[in-house]
Protein backbone atom coordinates (compact mmCIF):
# COMPACT_ATOMS: atom_id res chain seq x y z
CA UNK A 1 0.00 0.00 0.00
CA UNK A 2 1.67 3.17 -1.10
CA UNK A 3 1.14 6.55 0.42
CA UNK A 4 0.21 9.99 -0.90
CA UNK A 5 1.93 10.87 -4.14
CA UNK A 6 3.55 7.62 -5.21
CA UNK A 7 5.84 6.80 -2.39
CA UNK A 8 6.03 3.36 -0.99
CA UNK A 9 5.79 3.38 3.37
CA UNK A 10 8.57 0.90 3.32
CA UNK A 11 10.93 2.42 1.01
CA UNK A 12 10.82 6.19 3.28
CA UNK A 13 12.08 4.14 6.24
CA UNK A 14 15.45 3.53 4.69
CA UNK A 15 16.64 3.35 1.32
CA UNK A 16 15.70 5.59 -2.47
CA UNK A 17 11.71 6.09 -2.62
CA UNK A 18 10.01 3.76 -5.00
CA UNK A 19 7.53 4.96 -7.04
CA UNK A 20 4.68 2.73 -8.04
CA UNK A 21 3.83 4.36 -11.30
CA UNK A 22 6.44 5.57 -14.00
CA UNK A 23 5.73 8.99 -15.53
CA UNK A 24 6.78 9.56 -19.48
CA UNK A 25 7.20 12.79 -20.62
CA UNK A 26 7.88 12.97 -24.02
CA UNK A 27 6.97 14.16 -28.08
CA UNK A 28 4.37 11.66 -29.22
CA UNK A 29 4.53 9.91 -32.39
CA UNK A 30 2.42 12.39 -34.71
CA UNK A 31 4.33 15.21 -33.68
CA UNK A 32 7.76 13.60 -34.77
CA UNK A 33 5.98 12.55 -37.58
CA UNK A 34 5.36 15.66 -38.93
CA UNK A 35 7.62 17.68 -38.36
CA UNK A 36 9.98 15.47 -39.89
CA UNK A 37 7.31 14.71 -43.19
CA UNK A 38 7.91 18.81 -43.23
CA UNK A 39 11.63 18.90 -43.07
CA UNK A 40 12.01 16.43 -45.99
CA UNK A 41 9.40 18.04 -47.94
CA UNK A 42 10.99 21.05 -47.74
CA UNK A 43 14.52 20.00 -47.98
CA UNK A 44 14.93 20.07 -51.76
CA UNK A 45 13.77 23.30 -52.65
CA UNK A 46 16.27 24.22 -50.26
CA UNK A 47 18.90 22.38 -51.38
CA UNK A 48 18.09 24.11 -54.96
CA UNK A 49 18.49 27.77 -53.65
CA UNK A 50 22.15 27.76 -53.75
CA UNK A 51 22.36 26.83 -56.94
CA UNK A 52 19.66 28.95 -58.32
CA UNK A 53 21.79 31.92 -56.82
CA UNK A 54 24.91 30.95 -58.05
CA UNK A 55 23.92 30.29 -61.69
CA UNK A 56 22.15 34.03 -61.43
CA UNK A 57 25.28 35.89 -59.70
CA UNK A 58 27.25 33.93 -62.52
CA UNK A 59 25.51 35.42 -65.25
CA UNK A 60 26.15 38.73 -63.61
CA UNK A 61 22.50 39.57 -62.56
CA UNK A 62 23.12 41.07 -59.03
CA UNK A 63 20.32 43.57 -59.58
CA UNK A 64 17.86 40.96 -60.01
CA UNK A 65 18.97 38.61 -57.10
CA UNK A 66 18.04 40.15 -53.86
CA UNK A 67 14.72 38.96 -53.80
CA UNK A 68 16.21 35.43 -54.41
CA UNK A 69 18.83 36.59 -51.19
CA UNK A 70 16.05 37.75 -49.07
CA UNK A 71 13.99 34.79 -49.77
CA UNK A 72 16.63 31.68 -49.13
CA UNK A 73 17.77 33.74 -45.69
CA UNK A 74 14.17 32.82 -44.63
CA UNK A 75 13.91 29.51 -45.93
CA UNK A 76 17.09 29.11 -44.06
CA UNK A 77 15.86 29.92 -40.70
CA UNK A 78 12.57 28.23 -41.28
CA UNK A 79 14.62 25.06 -41.62
CA UNK A 80 16.87 25.77 -38.43
CA UNK A 81 13.64 25.71 -36.56
CA UNK A 82 11.80 22.80 -38.09
CA UNK A 83 15.57 21.17 -37.47
CA UNK A 84 15.77 21.86 -34.02
CA UNK A 85 12.08 21.26 -33.12
CA UNK A 86 12.91 17.79 -34.91
CA UNK A 87 15.58 16.77 -32.96
CA UNK A 88 13.55 18.09 -29.53
CA UNK A 89 10.94 16.20 -30.51
CA UNK A 90 13.26 12.92 -30.85
CA UNK A 91 15.89 13.56 -27.94
CA UNK A 92 14.21 15.42 -25.33
CA UNK A 93 12.49 13.49 -22.59
CA UNK A 94 12.13 12.77 -19.03
CA UNK A 95 11.10 10.14 -17.41
CA UNK A 96 10.09 10.01 -13.50
CA UNK A 97 10.97 6.25 -12.52
CA UNK A 98 10.98 4.16 -10.07
CA UNK A 99 13.80 4.73 -8.08
CA UNK A 100 14.93 8.19 -10.06
CA UNK A 101 14.70 10.62 -12.75
CA UNK A 102 16.20 9.70 -16.40
CA UNK A 103 17.02 12.95 -18.27
CA UNK A 104 17.51 13.91 -21.76
CA UNK A 105 17.25 17.42 -22.61
CA UNK A 106 18.93 20.46 -24.16
CA UNK A 107 22.61 20.85 -22.56
CA UNK A 108 22.60 24.94 -23.44
CA UNK A 109 20.13 27.61 -22.00
CA UNK A 110 17.50 29.18 -23.52
CA UNK A 111 18.26 31.02 -26.66
CA UNK A 112 21.18 28.20 -27.59
CA UNK A 113 20.97 26.01 -30.29
CA UNK A 114 19.37 22.75 -28.80
CA UNK A 115 21.86 20.42 -30.84
CA UNK A 116 23.61 19.06 -27.82
CA UNK A 117 21.54 16.92 -25.38
CA UNK A 118 22.33 16.22 -21.82
CA UNK A 119 21.59 12.75 -20.43
CA UNK A 120 21.79 12.34 -16.76
CA UNK A 121 20.06 9.19 -14.89
CA UNK A 122 19.95 10.61 -10.95
CA UNK A 123 18.17 8.67 -7.99
CA UNK A 124 15.98 9.91 -5.76
CA UNK A 125 17.98 9.86 -2.60
CA UNK A 126 20.74 11.56 -4.33
CA UNK A 127 18.52 14.96 -5.14
CA UNK A 128 18.43 17.67 -2.53
CA UNK A 129 16.57 19.88 -3.52
CA UNK A 130 14.30 20.76 -7.03
CA UNK A 131 14.39 24.74 -7.77
CA UNK A 132 12.75 27.35 -10.39
CA UNK A 133 13.08 31.04 -10.69
CA UNK A 134 12.39 33.17 -13.41
CA UNK A 135 14.94 34.70 -16.28
CA UNK A 136 14.82 37.59 -18.03
CA UNK A 137 15.90 37.85 -21.32
CA UNK A 138 16.10 41.35 -23.54
CA UNK A 139 15.15 44.64 -22.63
CA UNK A 140 12.12 46.96 -22.77
CA UNK A 141 11.65 46.57 -26.28
CA UNK A 142 10.98 42.48 -25.82
CA UNK A 143 11.46 40.99 -23.39
CA UNK A 144 11.32 37.44 -22.22
CA UNK A 145 9.86 35.93 -19.24
CA UNK A 146 11.12 32.39 -18.79
CA UNK A 147 10.50 29.98 -15.92
CA UNK A 148 13.79 27.30 -15.06
CA UNK A 149 13.15 24.17 -13.34
CA UNK A 150 16.40 22.50 -12.42
CA UNK A 151 16.99 19.87 -9.80
CA UNK A 152 20.19 19.63 -6.93
CA UNK A 153 22.15 16.46 -6.13
CA UNK A 154 23.71 16.21 -2.54
CA UNK A 155 26.99 16.53 -4.35
CA UNK A 156 25.93 19.82 -5.61
CA UNK A 157 25.53 19.19 -9.25
CA UNK A 158 22.53 21.17 -11.26
CA UNK A 159 20.72 19.56 -13.84
CA UNK A 160 18.26 21.74 -15.66
CA UNK A 161 14.91 20.48 -16.64
CA UNK A 162 14.10 23.10 -18.92
CA UNK A 163 12.26 26.35 -19.31
CA UNK A 164 8.82 26.94 -20.07
CA UNK A 165 7.16 30.96 -20.94
CA UNK A 166 6.08 32.80 -17.91
CA UNK A 167 3.24 33.53 -20.13
CA UNK A 168 2.34 30.16 -21.61
CA UNK A 169 2.54 26.58 -20.57
CA UNK A 170 4.08 23.85 -22.96
CA UNK A 171 1.57 20.99 -22.98
CA UNK A 172 4.84 18.75 -23.93
CA UNK A 173 6.72 19.12 -21.11
CA UNK A 174 4.37 21.05 -18.33
CA UNK A 175 7.89 21.47 -15.79
CA UNK A 176 5.53 22.94 -13.20
CA UNK A 177 3.57 19.59 -12.73
CA UNK A 178 7.41 17.75 -13.81
CA UNK A 179 8.44 19.39 -10.39
CA UNK A 180 5.40 18.80 -8.35
CA UNK A 181 6.05 14.91 -8.71
CA UNK A 182 9.35 15.33 -8.37
CA UNK A 183 9.07 17.22 -5.14
CA UNK A 184 6.50 14.54 -4.31
CA UNK A 185 8.96 11.38 -4.96
CA UNK A 186 11.75 12.83 -3.63
CA UNK A 187 10.69 13.69 -0.49
CA UNK A 188 11.67 17.95 -0.57
CA UNK A 189 9.98 20.65 -0.91
CA UNK A 190 10.13 22.98 -4.69
CA UNK A 191 12.51 26.01 -3.74
CA UNK A 192 11.33 29.58 -5.46
CA UNK A 193 14.76 31.18 -6.26
CA UNK A 194 14.92 35.04 -6.76
CA UNK A 195 14.55 36.49 -10.38
CA UNK A 196 17.46 37.20 -11.85
CA UNK A 197 18.04 38.99 -15.04
CA UNK A 198 20.60 37.16 -17.98
CA UNK A 199 22.56 39.62 -20.28
CA UNK A 200 21.26 38.03 -23.98
CA UNK A 201 23.93 39.55 -25.61
CA UNK A 202 26.85 38.16 -23.75
CA UNK A 203 24.83 34.70 -23.73
CA UNK A 204 24.82 33.94 -27.20
CA UNK A 205 28.56 34.64 -27.19
CA UNK A 206 28.90 31.83 -24.43
CA UNK A 207 30.54 34.42 -22.01
CA UNK A 208 27.28 34.69 -19.53
CA UNK A 209 27.50 32.83 -16.39
CA UNK A 210 26.55 32.39 -13.21
CA UNK A 211 28.10 35.76 -11.94
CA UNK A 212 26.49 38.10 -14.68
CA UNK A 213 23.07 37.40 -13.32
CA UNK A 214 21.49 40.26 -12.29
CA UNK A 215 18.67 40.00 -9.50
CA UNK A 216 15.62 41.76 -9.82
CA UNK A 217 12.58 42.13 -7.63
CA UNK A 218 8.86 41.86 -8.70
CA UNK A 219 8.96 46.03 -8.93
CA UNK A 220 11.47 45.73 -11.63
CA UNK A 221 9.44 43.35 -13.22
CA UNK A 222 6.41 45.29 -13.34
CA UNK A 223 8.44 48.20 -14.33
CA UNK A 224 10.00 46.41 -17.46
CA UNK A 225 6.30 44.52 -18.28
CA UNK A 226 5.02 48.87 -18.36
CA UNK A 227 7.79 49.70 -20.22
CA UNK A 228 7.05 47.05 -22.54
CA UNK A 229 3.65 48.09 -23.00
CA UNK A 230 4.26 51.64 -23.56
CA UNK A 231 6.52 50.70 -26.72
CA UNK A 232 3.86 48.55 -27.95
CA UNK A 233 1.38 50.95 -27.66
CA UNK A 234 3.86 53.30 -29.33
CA UNK A 235 4.69 51.01 -32.02
CA UNK A 236 1.22 50.57 -32.91
CA UNK A 237 -0.02 54.08 -32.74
CA UNK A 238 2.99 54.72 -35.00
CA UNK A 239 1.73 51.98 -37.85
CA UNK A 240 -1.71 53.13 -37.46
CA UNK A 241 -0.63 57.18 -38.03
CA UNK A 242 1.49 55.99 -40.81
CA UNK A 243 -1.68 54.42 -42.74
CA UNK A 244 -3.97 57.09 -42.15
CA UNK A 245 -1.39 59.41 -43.72
CA UNK A 246 -1.13 56.91 -46.62
CA UNK A 247 -4.91 57.09 -47.00
CA UNK A 248 -5.17 60.32 -46.28
CA UNK A 249 -2.38 61.32 -49.46
CA UNK A 250 -3.74 58.85 -51.64
CA UNK A 251 -7.40 60.16 -51.53
CA UNK A 252 -5.82 63.64 -51.75
CA UNK A 253 -3.63 63.66 -54.60
CA UNK A 254 -5.54 61.45 -56.62
CA UNK A 255 -8.32 60.62 -59.05
CA UNK A 256 -11.54 59.38 -58.89
CA UNK A 257 -12.26 59.42 -62.46
CA UNK A 258 -8.24 58.20 -63.73
CA UNK A 259 -9.59 54.74 -63.90
CA UNK A 260 -12.76 54.84 -65.89
CA UNK A 261 -11.13 57.27 -68.49
CA UNK A 262 -8.39 54.94 -68.49
CA UNK A 263 -11.31 52.36 -69.48
CA UNK A 264 -12.82 54.37 -72.13
CA UNK A 265 -9.31 55.28 -73.84
CA UNK A 266 -8.41 51.17 -74.16
CA UNK A 267 -11.67 50.50 -75.73
CA UNK A 268 -11.42 53.61 -78.28
CA UNK A 269 -8.04 52.38 -79.04
CA UNK A 270 -9.22 48.72 -79.69
CA UNK A 271 -12.07 50.33 -81.62
CA UNK A 272 -9.50 52.62 -83.88
CA UNK A 273 -7.50 49.31 -84.44
CA UNK A 274 -7.93 48.24 -88.10
CA UNK A 275 -8.02 44.42 -88.00
CA UNK A 276 -5.01 42.65 -89.37
CA UNK A 277 -5.27 40.94 -93.21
Amino acid sequence: MSQPGGVGAAAQKDGPPIVSEPVVYQAGGFRKVILAFAFLLLLPFFVSLPVMLYQRLAKGTLADTWGLIVLAVGFTLIMLFLLFELIYSIRARIMLGERGIRLSVPAGRFGMPALVYRQAEIPYADISSVETRCEIYGGSIAPVLMRQVRLVTKSGEQHSLGYVSEADTDPLFPLKEIAERLCRNCGVQLVERESVRRPTRRLFMGLADESANVPVTSDMVTALNRNHNRFMLGLVGLMAALLTAGIIIDFSTGDIDRGERARDAVQVKKTATPPKK
